[in-house]
C-alpha cells in the first residue's frame, strides 16, 4: 500500500513540474535556480515522510513477530527497517536482542557495539548488551552493566527488570522480587516486570502470588510468547529444544598389564517446556575383554520452582561389570541465597540405588553448589554415605570447582575421595579429574575431560575423553 502510494506521489509531482514548465520560462532567470530549490526540497520532505511511513510500520511488525516467538521473521523485518534511518539505536537494540534470543550471542554484541560508537551514552544499548552477556551466564559482569544503569537512573523500569532477572539467574530469588515489585509499583503495566515477579515467586514457593502475577501478565497481553511458556504446560520454548550428544572415553592402566578400556554413549535432551525436560541415553562399554550396553532415561521437574527434582533409571543387557540396574532420585533447595557479599547455595540431597550381580550397592548423597559473589566461580563440595554389596558402610567426599572463564569457555576440577564401585566391586578410591567445555558455535560445543583413578589394592587407571554436542 505505501509503496502504491508513494508511485502515485510521484506522477503527480511529475504531471505539476510538467504544467509548471511553461512558468517558469517565463520567470526571470535569477529566480528558476530557488524554485527548483524549493521543489527538491518538498519532494525531499515527501520522500522522509513516506520513509519513516515504512520505518515505523516495520518496527512495531517486528515487536509483533518477537512477541509471538517468530524470532526468525522479526529478524528479517528489522534487517529491512535497519537501512531506513541515520540513527540506529532503536533498530539495533531490537535487533541484537531477536538475534541473542536464537543464541547468537557474539552477532548480537557486535550490533550492539556498532550502535554504542554512534551512541554511546544510551541507556538501552548498555542495558541489551547487559541482557545479552546473563545469556552467556556471565552473571557477574551482566550485573555490573545493569548496576552502572540503575545508580544514574534509579527508576529505570527496564534497568530494574534486568536486575531482577540476573538476580534470579543467581539464585537470588528474593532480591528479584523486590526489583520486579519496584517495577510493577513505578509501571503497573509492564509485562516484563508481572512475568519476572511471576518467575521469583514460584521460585520462592510462593505460588498463590506466583498466580496473582501471572494473571496480571495475562490480562496485559495474553497472547505475549511468555505468558503462553508459563500458562500452557505442553507449550515448548522458542530456541533450541533438542540436544544430541556423543563421546567417547578411553583409560589405561599405570601399574598392572590390562587390555584397554573404552567407553562410548550417545544421548538425547529435549526441553519439554520452561519447567521440565527429559533425556535418553546409550552407553556401551568395552572392559577387560567384556562388552556391556546400558540403556538410561531421566526426567526432570519442577525446574523453575523452589524445588527442582530428576528422577532417573539404568538397566543393563549384559551386566559383566555394570549394574544390572540402577536407580536415582533428587531433589534441590534453596539454603540460602546469599547477598552481594556470600554468594547463595544450594543442597541437593539424593539417593541413588544400584543392583550388581555381586550384590546390591546404596548411596545417600548431599551434594553442595555455592556461588561465590561478584565471581564467574562456584564450588561444588558433597558428602556420600554408602552401603556396599558386602553390607559394609562408609563415607565419602567431593571438592569440585567450577569457573565460567568467558562466554565460550568453562573449566573445573574434581577431587572425590572414598568408596566407589567399579566392575561389581566396591573399593576405597581417590579420583582426581578436570574439564573444559568450548560452545564453539551457538549449536555446537566440546567436552574434554581427563582423570586418574587410584584404586587401593588394585590398579591405577588414567582416562581421557571428548564428547560433541549439537543444539537445534
Amino acid at each position: 500500500m505505501i509503496r502504491r502510494a508513494s508511485s502515485s506521489m510521484s506522477r503527480s509531482m511529475s504531471r505539476s513540474m510538467n504544467s509548471s514548465k511553461s512558468i517558469l520560462h517565463i520567470v526571470a532567470s535569477p529566480y528558476r535556480g530557488a524554485l527548483s530549490l524549493l521543489f527538491a526540497a518538498v519532494i525531499s520532505l515527501m520522500s522522509a515522510g513516506l520513509q519513516a511511513q515504512d520505518y515505523d510500520q516495520l518496527i512495531q511488525q517486528a515487536i509483533t513477530e518477537r512477541n509471538a516467538g517468530e524470532f526468525a521473521a522479526a529478524e528479517q523485518t528489522l534487517r529491512t527497517a535497519y537501512a531506513i534511518p541515520p540513527d540506529k539505536t532503536e533498530v539495533s537494540t531490537l535487533l541484537a536482542m531477536v538475534i541473542a534470543f536464537q543464541a547468537r550471542y557474539e552477532e548480537a554484541i557486535s550490533i550492539l557495539e556498532d550502535a554504542l560508537a554512534q551512541n554511546p551514552d544510551d541507556i538501552g544499548l548498555r542495558l541489551g548488551m547487559a541482557r545479552i552477556r546473563a545469556y552467556q551466564s556471565l552473571f557477574a559482569e551482566a550485573a555490573q552493566l545493569a548496576d552502572a544503569v540503575a545508580q544514574r537512573h534509579p527508576d529505570n523500569v527496564e534497568a530494574l527488570n534486568l536486575s531482577g532477572r540476573i538476580a534470579l539467574y543467581q539464585q537470588r530469588p528474593g532480591q528479584a522480587v523486590e526489583y520486579f515489585q519496584r517495577a510493577v509499583t513505578l509501571e503497573g503495566d509492564d509485562l516484563e516486570a508481572w512475568i519476572g515477579l511471576h518467575d521469583a515467586r514460584a521460585a520462592q514457593g510462593r505460588d498463590q502470588l506466583a498466580d496473582d502475577a501471572l494473571a496480571e501478565a495475562m490480562r496485559l497481553s495474553p497472547d505475549h510468547i511468555d505468558v503462553r511458556l508459563r500458562v500452557e504446560r505442553n507449550l515448548s520454548p522458542p530456541g533450541p529444544v533438542h540436544e544430541w550428544i556423543a563421546g567417547l572415553d578411553s583409560s589405561r592402566f599405570r601399574n598392572i598389564d590390562l587390555s584397554q578400556w573404552r567407553d562410548h554413549f550417545v544421548e538425547y535432551r529435549r526441553q519439554h517446556n520452561l519447567d521440565s525436560a527429559y533425556y535418553v541415553r546409550a552407553e556401551h562399554n568395552n572392559r577387560f575383554d567384556n562388552r556391556d550396553t546400558v540403556i538410561e532415561a531421566g526426567w526432570l521437574g519442577n525446574q523453575r520452582a523452589a524445588l527442582p527434582w530428576q528422577l532417573s533409571a539404568a538397566v543393563s543387557s549384559s551386566p559383566d561389570f555394570s549394574a544390572r540396574y540402577r536407580l536415582r532420585g533428587a531433589v534441590t533447595a534453596r539454603l540460602n541465597e546469599g547477598n552481594d557479599v556470600f554468594g547463595a547455595t544450594l543442597l541437593t540431597p539424593s539417593l541413588q540405588y544400584a543392583d550388581y550381580t555381586t550384590g546390591s550397592v546404596a548411596r545417600l548423597g548431599f551434594d553442595l553448589e555455592h556461588y561465590i559473589a561478584g565471581t564467574a566461580l562456584w564450588l561444588t563440595p558433597g558428602l556420600g554415605l554408602v552401603r556396599d554389596e558386602d553390607g559394609d558402610n562408609s563415607v565419602a567426599w567431593t571438592l569440585g570447582i567450577n569457573w565460567q572463564a568467558s562466554a565460550r569457555v568453562r573449566v573445573g576440577a574434581m577431587l572425590v575421595d572414598g568408596v566407589e564401585t567399579e566392575n561389581r566391586i566396591t573399593t576405597d578410591t581417590r579420583s582426581r579429574s578436570a574439564y573444559l567445555l568450548w560452545q564453539v558455535t551457538p549449536a555446537v560445543a566440546l567436552r574434554f575431560n581427563v582423570g586418574r583413578h587410584d584404586r587401593r589394592n588394585a590398579y591405577s587407571r588414567e582416562n581421557a575423553g571428548v564428547s560433541v554436542a549439537f543444539r537445534y
